[in-house]
């Protein structure tokens, strides 16, 4: 597959941003570390950060100070409007509307996201939003980055 012919937007979500702070080795750090090398751009929301903020103090309080670190990575776009948002509760868990909703809304070409259960085995999702390419980190990578 190669490098994209044209630059890939993705969106990031809370699990991959968590990811990424807790291991400097894994996929999902990799594709921010490399982001730029490869022609991507990154973007998350308020709600995808927040959530991933509170995760870490929660759970990982070191490693706070690391997701700060890789926010240089992203570009951050605007949370939806609930009305904007609404479209989207038939089709996926009321908690990750907004992830949805903002990834929908900024025209990202690809989702990228560790939750499996709620996106990546989703065919509802995948059935209304074809144009939507949802992604695992090393999904990801093995599309794009080999």
């Amino acid at each position: 597959m190669g490098k994209p012919k044209k630059e890939i937007t993705a969106f990031l979500d809370a699990s991959v941003l968590v990811a990424a702070a807790l291991s400097p080795s894994g996929g999902s750090f990799r594709i921010l570390n490399e982001s730029l090398l490869h022609g991507f751009g990154f973007v998350t929301s308020p709600h995808a950060f927040g959530e991933s903020e509170r995760v870490l103090i929660r759970k990982y309080p070191d490693r706070v100070v690391e997701l700060h670190h890789l926010a240089v990575f992203l570009n951050m776009v605007l949370d939806t409007s609930e009305k904007f948002a609404a479209q989207f509760t038939e089709i996926i868990n009321v908690k990750d509307v907004p992830i949805l909703a903002a990834a929908v809304e900024a025209g990202v070409d690809v989702l990228i996201t560790l939750d499996r259960e709620h996106f990546l085995n989703n065919q509802l999702l995948k059935d209304k939003l074809p144009a939507l390419e949802i992604l695992t980190p090393g999904d990801f990578i093995q599309k794009y980055f080999l």
